[in-house]
């Protein structure tokens, strides 16, 4: 069945890492690049996100609902001062002007990037965001093959692939390398890490035309290709594969006319245009409450995975049990919403990226690493003990020897 879109945007997410010692300095070089603003939260603009998050997290994650930057504060050094004291800080790069698009090439795909942002944590861990529309789409292929293409843009293997036949739509950058060049110096030459691949985090909406999904049950007719848009596929890909028993991938069927789809790599929301709120209130609380709730709990696996690396360092286990500490107060053991689907979508996040095994495993590495250096202190204190035995024996003999010596 041909499924007519309407309407779409894919996010791609990146996390990297920037050591903690240089984090200071990180910041401060994005506060010197003209084109990256900070971005500040307000209650009236941002009032769904204010209601949707609790307290607590508010609190942590969008502190600048209260902590405002004074705006009389000119110099960088007074405002990097003030953003080190933030949990989080988030900031927004300032795309160019539309330049015409040439789309004379034959089997390309045409997209432009509305939105780039970074989100940094200050345990180093930060997300490169980028926001992405398909130009000029015709069929739903089209937005199978852009997220399956975009996703490889940090690959060292996208000439194997055929990459260019995706043509960048030229309103914002001259063409994928002058993005690609954007991107590392956003991050810092950071992308790529040992705690996460090449690839991006692909975070899609599509809304199809109502009259091919017009009541619940059409879902039947054209669930491969949802289960397509989910995993990443071309939408050439005819493997004929068992959607219910596939491991790892999750279908959320919320509302009417409306799938969530998520896996490790992915999450997807489908939906028609059979009423306004698909097309209206949903893309948009999509793209804000709930994709900040993604990227929480992206965070959460992020940070534990390199927690878990940095437990190799048996020096400074004391160091990062605290950060430790002070992530389950914050983050980790708290209520995040009380929304109903807000919290479904939380959950089964949690549960497909992995984050509780992640956590157990970083609390074995540490138990072992702890009861490695207790041993090693063990050793130490018994060797200096029988040197100390070793020592009174010979200075016993000794005694004894001029005693007898006297005698």
């Amino acid at each position: 069945m041909e499924l007519k879109p309407k309407y779409q945007y894919s996010y791609f997410i990146k996390p990297y890492i920037i050591e903690k010692e240089n984090y200071k300095s990180y910041i401060e070089k994005l506060l010197d690049n003209p084109k990256i603003k900070i971005k500040e939260f307000e209650k009236e603009r941002d009032l769904d996100i204010y209601s949707y998050f609790l307290p607590n997290i508010r609190e942590t994650i969008f502190k600048t609902f209260t902590f405002k930057l004074d705006e009389s504060i000119n110099s960088n050094k007074e405002k990097l001062d003030r953003i080190l004291k933030l949990t989080v800080v988030n900031f927004s790069y300032e795309l160019d002007k539309n330049i015409e698009v040439n789309e004379n090439k034959e089997d390309g795909l045409v997209f432009g990037v509305s939105k780039i942002e970074i989100m940094c944590f200050n345990t180093g861990v930060c997300f490169l965001i980028l926001k992405t529309y398909v130009d000029n789409m015709k069929e739903f292929t089209d937005i199978l093959n852009f997220n399956y293409k975009f996703k490889e843009i940090n690959s060292e293997f996208l000439n194997l692939k055929n990459f260019e036949k995706i043509n960048l739509k030229i309103d914002n950058f001259e063409d994928i390398d002058n993005l690609k060049k954007v991107l590392y110096n956003i991050t810092d030459n950071s992308l790529k890490n040992e705690i996460d691949d090449e690839n991006f985090y692909v975070y899609s909406y599509a809304c199809i035309d109502g009259e091919v999904w017009s009541k619940d049950s059409d879902f039947e007719k054209f669930k491969f290709d949802f289960y397509k848009f989910a995993n990443l596929l071309q939408g050439n890909n005819n493997v004929d594969l068992n959607i219910e028993s596939e491991d790892g991938m999750k279908i959320i069927s919320k509302w009417d006319c409306t799938r969530i789809g998520i896996t490790k790599n992915s999450t997807v929301l489908l939906t028609s245009n059979i009423n306004t709120f698909n097309y209206t209130n949903m893309p948009h609380k999509y793209e804000n409450e709930y994709l900040y709730t993604f990227l929480i709990s992206l965070y959460q696996k992020i940070y534990l995975k390199n927690l878990s690396f940095k437990f190799r360092n048996k020096d400074k286990l004391e160091k990062y049990r605290k950060n430790l500490n002070q992530f389950i107060k914050n983050i980790w053991s708290v209520e995040i919403t009380k929304e109903e689907t807000g919290s479904l979508l939380y959950s089964n996040w949690r549960e497909t990226l992995d984050v509780q095994n992640i956590y157990l495993e970083v609390m074995s590495v540490y138990d072992v690493k702890i009861k490695e250096k207790e041993n090693e202190k063990d050793k130490k204190i018994n060797k200096i003990l029988w040197i100390i035995v070793v020592v009174c024996l010979l200075i016993n003999l000794i005694d004894f020897a001029i005693l007898m010596s006297i005698k």
